[in-house]
């Protein structure tokens, strides 16, 4: 599985575990425990290296401020993860307009 599939894979892995916490009446934060930390660490024994990546993609999720967020995390989970300032970077960066306006029914296949 390649880096992308990875972070891809453990945000909705973990982001269905907050929603489900969430619809159990609990805080969806809640599932940040040391106990999850190392049954992460079993089923992927390079997951530190994106955690801080994945725990910043689910604050955009659920439309926390990263650095809160994080800080939660690592409070509970007695770790020291950081906010992946190069995801926000990359995610909330101004995207130019493409030079050339197409007409919008090419989605459709249509030619002008």
């Amino acid at each position: 599985m390649g880096q992308e599939e990875r972070l891809n894979h453990w945000s909705k892995v973990l982001y269905n575990g907050m929603r489900w916490a969430g619809e159990d009446g609990k805080e969806e934060i809640s599932i940040f425990d040391q106990k999850l930390i190392r049954d992460l660490r079993t089923f992927d024994s390079s997951i530190d290296a994106i955690l801080p990546t994945v725990i910043t993609q689910l604050a955009v999720m659920w439309l926390e401020e990263p650095e809160e967020f994080v800080s939660k995390v690592n409070e509970q989970c007695n770790t020291a993860y950081t906010v992946d300032i190069s995801y926000l970077n990359g995610r909330f960066h101004k995207i130019p307009s493409p030079k050339k306006k197409s007409k919008w029914w090419h989605v459709f296949g249509r030619k002008t």
